[in-house]
């Protein structure tokens, strides 16, 4: 892997780690590994690779467009400062991508909205997990 594709790695694996993080990050981690057949660190080299060749890369993140959805991950220390609307607009504007957002996550929400972006679909699932809990 190269210093680029590395450094994307990282980047995605920092971002799936605050995604399954949160209030229903479990979940989405597990609808995406469905969707694109990998999980773990397979779905982390997926997501780097096709990044790396089509995407946006910078010193604050990266983003990119993978079957049809919308990949943006902008550093916590970076966020609020354009950065996102800028790497959005240069790998998705006008592409009719979709931008997954865990429940309840406002900024994501939020981030979306500024774009022009509209909520069209929201999916309810009954939680089987041992505990009933989410993580």
């Amino acid at each position: 892997m190269d210093r680029d594709s590395q450094k994307v790695a990282e980047l995605v694996d920092r971002c799936f780690a605050e995604i399954a993080g949160g209030r229903g990050g479990r979940q989405l981690m597990q609808d995406l590994a469905v969707r694109f057949g990998l999980s773990g660190p397979d779905l982390v080299s997926y997501f780097a690779e096709a990044i790396t060749s089509n995407g946006v890369v910078n010193e604050y993140g990266c983003a990119g467009v993978l079957d049809g959805l919308v990949f943006i991950y902008v550093v916590p220390e970076q966020r609020r400062r354009g950065h996102g609307s800028t790497m959005y607009q240069r790998v998705a504007a006008g592409r009719g991508a979709d931008l997954l957002a865990r429940p309840g996550d406002r900024g994501v929400k939020s981030f979306g909205e500024s774009l022009g972006l509209k909520a069209r679909l929201l999916v309810m699932s009954e939680d089987l997990s041992e505990n009933g809990a989410e993580h």
